[in-house]
């Protein structure tokens, strides 16, 4: 899963994953950036495909490119995600906000987690609540 498999007619979305073995690829999760677990973790962290695909999408939507390795060092190296392209306007904006607390879940977990959440975890979250985007702009 990721935006460039997302296919959107006037009826229906469709994901594709065709391109990648036809063009002698690897497999796209092998190419995603990694989550960072903390420096302080005394247990390793795990993540799912599913999740780290799921949020690489999210991350896209959200900051408007792909998460790259590089991108992901300045955010932990600042602590903001304005360091990886969150508009200023988007800060005040609680759905924002929301996305961007979920995505440091993943990539920039607390010492204590050891594991990034499901993608039934992630539905779950306040990102996905309908109070969350009630705000949001079309």
């Amino acid at each position: 899963l990721h935006a460039g498999n997302v296919l959107l007619d006037e009826h229906a979305c469709r994901l594709s994953e065709y391109e990648l073995p036809l063009l002698g690829l690897p497999p796209y999760h092998e190419l995603l950036a990694k989550p960072r677990p903390h420096p302080l973790a005394t247990e390793p962290f795990r993540v799912r495909p599913s999740t780290l695909a799921a949020a690489h999408l999210l991350y896209e939507m959200v900051a408007g490119a792909s998460l790259s390795d590089a991108a992901l060092a300045r955010w932990e190296g600042s602590g903001e995600p304005a360091a990886v392209g969150e508009p200023a306007a988007a800060a005040a904006d609680p759905a924002s906000h929301h996305a961007w607390r979920l995505l440091r879940s993943i990539f920039l977990p607390p010492p204590e987690a050891t594991e990034a959440p499901t993608i039934a975890a992630m539905l779950r979250s306040p990102f996905f609540a309908p109070e969350a985007s009630a705000g949001a702009q079309p």
